[in-house]
């Protein structure tokens, strides 16, 4: 995906997207062309590949957005990281079930890989939590490790239909997360 501050281009890209996700709702993503996507979204095929390479150019774009809203709202909110978890899957429940019935989510998990582990270590500077629980181990091990606990946690409840109540994934977690506090927080 190409990056511009263009009104017009913003505007683009998010028809494009609306698009793919309007025919994910119906049909699975491997059927679905950019040729398709074009003609629905009344856009120009010039204008899709000036903002998109693919398909799954627009598919990542639009997960690093919403990690990147994910990853401001847990900056902010730290010390309460299941909750902005449960927010954000609240928030784009419609989403993440409609990229589990395309057995897309494994793609929201490798976005969170690539971004989280640069997250962690600006939010963490000299300090890393990680060290004071597990010592010496290397913490870019020990944040996928975190990472995949948790969101493939969500995801087998997500592609469950998410029968469970919330409240119950997040005690769950929230348990997990426990044993990470440090004595005295």
């Amino acid at each position: 995906m190409k990056d511009t501050p263009n009104p017009i281009a913003i505007r683009s890209k998010k028809m494009i997207t609306d698009t793919l996700f309007e025919l994910l709702k119906t049909n699975a993503y491997e059927e679905i062309t950019v040729t398709e996507i074009i003609q629905n979204s009344g856009i120009a095929r010039k204008t899709f590949y000036r903002n998109f390479e693919s398909k799954d150019d627009i598919l990542k774009s639009y997960l690093r957005g919403l990690i990147n809203d994910y990853a401001a709202e847990w900056d902010e909110r730290r010390l309460d990281s299941v909750a902005v978890i449960f927010e954000f899957v609240e928030d784009y429940k419609d989403t993440l079930l409609t990229l589990s019935r395309n057995n897309l989510l494994p793609l929201l998990l490798i976005c969170l890989n690539e971004y989280l582990p640069t997250a962690h270590s600006k939010a963490s500077g000299d300090e890393d939590i990680y060290r004071h629980f597990f010592g010496e181990l290397d913490p870019k091990y020990l944040l996928a490790f975190n990472i995949g606990a948790i969101w493939n946690t969500l995801f087998v409840w997500i592609k469950g239909g998410m029968k469970e109540p919330a409240y119950e994934i997040k005690e769950l977690l929230q348990k997990y997360y426990s044993m990470f506090q440090r004595p005295g927080t």
